[in-house]
């Protein structure tokens, strides 16, 4: 019995491939060339300098790095990088926050105790001598706040008080800054004490000031002993002196 021979494919028309279709071919997508995507380098880049300039950098990053994950979206391209300058300028964000958040929390805990050498020093340079006593321990003798005010207003006008040091322990703290008297910067050193909740000075030295050291009265008897001493020493280098003669 003999086989009916299978009639052959009918011929294809012009511009159709083969029946498989062509060796290799898989489809459109894969014909698409990825694009640049230059936003995720720009975003990596900002993101680590946003730990040394602050908030700027760590704004543009974050700011680049959304726009570099949106093109890398359509691109197929630097979605990674993006991701990642994001991360870090947030991250730089967040440093900044914390370390300016303590900053201004450590200067509003001293804005008493630099209102007070302020007004202190002013009432001083001003001749207002009892206006600044009201604002000691108590300690200190009406004579030397006499003494330092007298001097301070010799050089002139106490135009601004400057105190960028100041360190608080309990209740004890010690200041030091600028006096500006009549246009020139001097100076200080102040030791406070908190006293019924208020914060008192109880020492203050302003060096280019003569005379100026404003102390408690331990120190200043202390001194005066040792004047003293050297009184005697004189006294008996006189009489030595006499019984020679």
């Amino acid at each position: 019995m003999s086989q009916v021979p299978q009639p052959p494919y009918p011929p294809q028309g012009p511009g159709y491939p083969p029946p498989g279709g062509p060796v290799g071919y898989a489809g459109p997508q894969a014909m698409q060339p990825r694009g640049s995507n230059a936003w995720g380098v720009v975003s990596l880049i900002t993101g680590f300098l946003g730990f040394c300039i602050p908030f700027a950098g760590g704004a543009l990053a974050a700011l680049f790095g959304l726009i570099g994950i949106a093109k890398g979206r359509r691109v197929k391209s630097g979605v990674g990088l993006s991701v990642f300058g994001l991360i870090l300028g947030l991250l730089s964000l967040g440093m900044w926050l914390l370390f300016s958040g303590t900053i201004f929390a450590a200067v509003g805990l001293t804005k008493a105790n630099r209102d007070v050498a302020g007004q202190f020093l002013k009432d001083l340079g001003s001749g207002n001598v009892a206006a600044a006593q009201n604002q000691t321990d108590g300690s200190i003798p009406k004579s030397e706040l006499d003494s330092l005010s007298a001097a301070m207003q010799k050089l002139g006008t106490v135009t601004d008080v400057t105190t960028p040091v100041t360190s608080v322990t309990n209740d004890q703290a010690q200041l030091a800054g600028v006096v500006t008297i009549a246009g020139q910067a001097h100076p200080f050193e102040m030791k406070q004490v908190k006293s019924g909740g208020t914060w008192k000075v109880k020492y203050v030295s302003i060096p280019d000031v003569e005379g100026s050291s404003v102390t408690t009265p331990t120190t200043r008897g202390s001194s005066g002993s040792s004047s003293g001493g050297s009184d005697s020493s004189g006294k008996s280098g006189d009489t030595d002196a006499s019984g020679e003669k």
